[in-house]
């Protein structure tokens, strides 16, 4: 049940991650459908990891005559692709949670911090 649970909960937790990243874009004065960008490159990624891994377990089970050789060839192309997804999406959060956003009002409004002040 663990395992499916995990998974509930993260696909639940994708729209408020998609919310925080849009209003963090717009903060910056960057337009939200750049959170697209890590999910296409993840998408594209994935794909490409597939592909290559199953290219290595031909080629290698081939090669050697050998089955697990080829297994182990297409872990290790796999696993690049997997360190890569790790790297762009960490590489996203990093880039929209620890730039300062524009000082000033933007297209998309004014500053949270005088949109809150201002309020009361």
């Amino acid at each position: 049940m663990v395992p499916v649970l995990g998974a509930v909960i993260g696909l639940l937790l994708i729209y408020p991650q998609v919310c925080v990243y849009v209003k963090r874009l717009h903060d910056m004065g960057k337009t939200g459908w750049l959170v697209l960008l890590p999910l296409a490159l993840t998408f594209g990624l994935l794909i490409a990891a597939f592909v290559v891994g199953g290219a290595s377990v031909f080629a290698m089970a081939g090669a050697t005559g050998s089955p697990d050789a080829g297994m182990l060839a297409a872990l290790g192309s796999v696993a690049v692709f997997l360190l890569l997804i790790l790297v762009v999406n960490l590489g996203f959060l990093l880039w929209v949670g620890l730039s300062k956003g524009d000082p000033d009002t933007n297209q998309y409004g004014p500053p949270p911090q005088t949109a809150v002040a201002g309020a009361f």
